[in-house]
């Protein structure tokens, strides 16, 4: 499935990796919307617009991307999680109950990750 036409939030504190997974979505046909914390990802989330997200579970010094998972299904948005660090998100990614994108991913699987959220059964 393609990625054209969507709007993509992708929420990671990386500046590196926010730019690998822009740009592997952006090559699948997304717009992108980028934030580098959870503040900026509210915002975005309440400027409407985004038809779906990838949300890195840490953010650094303790913060988590909880609230924009929260966000995101208070409006009925699909997301995914991105996470390389399972031993200590571990938790917080089964109570968030949303697929998973083991880091590092390639930029097929970000893309096939993304998409898949708007597979619905048919």
């Amino acid at each position: 499935m393609s990625l054209h036409g969507r709007n993509v939030l992708v929420l990671e504190d990386e500046p590196i990796i926010l730019l690998n997974v822009s740009r592997a979505l952006q090559r699948g046909g997304a717009t992108v919307r980028r934030a580098r914390t959870v503040a900026k990802a509210l915002v975005g989330l309440a400027e409407g617009g985004i038809d779906a997200a990838i949300l890195d579970v840490n953010m650094g010094q303790g913060e988590t991307c909880r609230a924009v998972a929260e966000g995101c299904r208070n409006r009925s948005i699909p997301f995914c999680l991105y996470s390389g660090d399972l031993a200590e998100a571990g938790e917080l990614v089964s109570s968030l109950k949303a697929p998973l994108i083991q880091k590092p991913a390639s930029d097929r699987t970000i893309v096939t990750g993304v998409a898949e959220l708007f597979d619905v059964p048919g």
